[in-house]
Order: C-alpha cells, then sequence, then structure tokens
C-alpha cells in the first residue's frame, strides 16, 4: 500500500512542480485551466506509469541494489518505495519530455 501511495505522491509531486514552474505566472493561477491545457500529458503519464509499477510490484521483479559499486555497504534502502516514488515523479517527466518533442517536431515540419 505505501508503495502505491508513494508512486501517486511522486505524480502529484511532479505535476504540481509543473503547475509551479508554469511561463505565464502573471495571470490568476487555475487549476482548472491547467488541467484542460494538459488533460493529455496527466493520462498518458498515469498510464505508463501505472504500467511501469504494475511489472515494478510484480513479485518476480527482483532488484539488487546491493551489488552497485558506488553504494556504501552500511546503507540498506527500501528499493520498492524509493522505486514507486521515482516511477510516479520520472514517468511525468519523460512523458513531459516526449510530448514537448513530438510537438516542435510538428512544428518544425510545417
Amino acid at each position: 500500500m505505501k508503495n502505491w501511495v508513494l508512486f501517486f505522491l511522486g505524480t502529484l509531486a511532479y505535476f504540481l512542480n509543473r503547475y509551479l514552474n508554469r511561463k505565464d505566472k502573471i495571470t490568476e493561477p487555475s487549476l482548472i485551466y491547467w488541467g484542460k491545457d494538459n488533460w493529455p500529458e496527466l493520462l498518458f503519464s498515469l498510464v505508463f506509469d501505472l504500467a511501469i509499477m504494475f511489472i515494478f510490484m510484480d513479485p518476480e521483479t527482483v532488484i539488487i541494489i546491493d551489488k552497485i559499486t558506488w553504494m556504501p555497504e552500511w546503507l540498506i534502502l527500501p528499493t520498492k518505495l524509493i522505486g514507486s516514488f521515482l516511477i510516479g515523479y520520472g514517468g511525468g517527466l519523460g512523458v513531459y519530455k516526449i510530448f514537448k518533442k513530438k510537438v516542435k517536431y510538428e512544428i518544425d515540419k510545417k
């Protein structure tokens, strides 16, 4: 359960960060306008991130971080909890980069 909460917190953190760093900070902020403007990215990000989370949370998925040479031996981390948050945050970041690149490509194509 904690994994899913951290996943959604990661997703929320990423999109809140996007909202706080919007270009037009002069006009009154509106979550409704932001939602209408960003719903495709948000929806695609959630679908993509949920798929990764289902794979990540599968009992057959094994991630052994103690083989990472730069990790101190004394540091033991809850890999699935950290991964859940990073999937939520990083998935949104990746989706936005893909959408931005696609839009730029379509504009440049014209």
